[in-house]
């Protein structure tokens, strides 16, 4: 199921690019991707954020030897989710850089490069509570925009013509 979701948003991603002409797109939430196994269903003209700037650190945001309200969420089968860590929520930019999408597209206007992202939401408010059972994730991207560039470029030329 979670390879034929993926599959939709993939194609609904290259539809929109080509009928409204955005550049880029962030999807981003609770993909309950459990295992390394479904790391292929995520096409590669996304590029994860986290194993694209964290490759060595696993990124949990799902995490019951911590976090006691994922425990209490399984109820009677609570047994089962302790000592569990999954990397559940992802940040995907579209496209990667070294997507098909992205050299089809010459045409972008501008580029979207992720320069850092953590997981936030991890701690405990108090008294055993916390804010999801889920962890979150932040990260901060630069965007450069190459139309406003290239024109700055070019005022600045003409500007030295003159002198």
């Amino acid at each position: 199921m979670r390879r034929r979701q993926l599959a939709a948003v993939h194609g609904l991603m290259r539809f929109k690019q080509q009928e409204l002409g955005f550049d880029h797109a962030i999807v981003t939430g609770d993909l309950n991707m459990q295992g390394a196994f479904e790391e292929e269903y995520v096409h590669a003209d996304f590029a994860d954020v986290w194993t694209t700037l964290r490759p060595n650190e696993p990124g949990y945001t799902w995490d019951s030897t911590i976090n006691s309200f994922g425990i209490a969420m399984w109820g009677p089968l609570a047994l089962h989710a302790r000592n569990i860590q999954w990397r559940l929520d992802r940040m995907l930019l579209y496209p990667s850089s070294s997507s098909s999408s992205h050299d089809d597209n010459n045409k972008n206007n501008s580029e979207v490069r992720p320069l850092d992202i953590e997981i936030v939401a991890n701690e405990s408010i108090g008294l055993a509570l916390w804010p999801s059972d889920h962890f979150g994730l932040r990260a901060t991207f630069a965007v450069h925009d190459k139309a406003s560039a290239a024109a700055a470029a070019a005022a600045s030329t003409k500007s030295n013509e003159k002198e």
